[in-house]
């Protein structure tokens, strides 16, 4: 996950870097990005590949993105992204562990600053210095109608066992609510409490053209 691979969107009162993953359970590499709050509010997101191209006309793409999400601080609120454009003032679907601890799904600008209404939330919470593995997946459907799903990996299991995935919330979104089809994808932090982190880890992005 070297930070030549990642372009930076939104970079706001933010530091970020690249650190040594010991300390930090659960972390799947040698280092992981961590993301701090400097001065409130702060807000980054960082941007990889492009996704969901179509092909052929008729075909759409399925995609799933993948990422060891941790934070330090119950108001840091790191999140992954779908569907972002080049600039941060482009709308995304955000899922963000937010301050409440609860994953939620969001569709706002890149630099948003998570005032809109959620589209699902989850019922369970999730503990701050603990490392969680979460999946967000979309499945278009001809018409252009998707499914939007978020699950949470056992973190807990044995490493010689494939990974198990537990459903956190399952929605869908209607063409009228502009799907997710193609453009970006990345991660990003924000924050409106000094010195709260983020730390990002095995990202991973997944496409099926059908």
């Amino acid at each position: 996950m070297a930070s030549s691979d990642w372009e930076v969107l939104v970079n706001s009162n933010i530091s970020h870097s690249l650190v040594d993953t010991l300390g930090l359970v659960g972390m799947d590499q040698n280092y992981c990005w961590n993301v701090r709050t400097t001065t409130s509010p702060g807000k980054f997101a960082v941007r990889n590949i492009t996704v969901g191209e179509h092909k052929n006309g008729d075909l759409v793409t399925n995609l799933k993105v993948r990422c060891l999400v941790r934070k330090t601080h119950n108001d840091a609120m790191p999140f992954i992204f779908l569907r972002g454009g080049n600039a941060g003032n482009t709308a995304a679907y955000k899922l963000a562990l937010r301050g409440d601890n609860k994953l939620a799904l969001y569709r706002e600008n890149l630099d948003g600053t998570f005032s809109t209404t959620a589209i699902a939330i989850s019922t369970d919470t999730f503990a701050i210095n603990t490392t969680h593995h979460f999946e967000f997946l979309t499945y278009s459907q001809p018409n252009h109608d998707t499914f939007i799903e978020a699950y949470v990996g056992d973190m807990n299991q044995d490493p010689y066992q494939q990974e198990q995935w537990t459903p956190v919330f399952k929605t869908m979104i209607f063409y009228s609510d502009t799907p997710i089809l193609a453009g970006w994808c990345g991660f990003g932090h924000y924050s409106a409490t000094v010195n709260a982190n983020s730390y990002f880890d095995l990202y991973e992005v997944y496409e099926e053209q059908v």
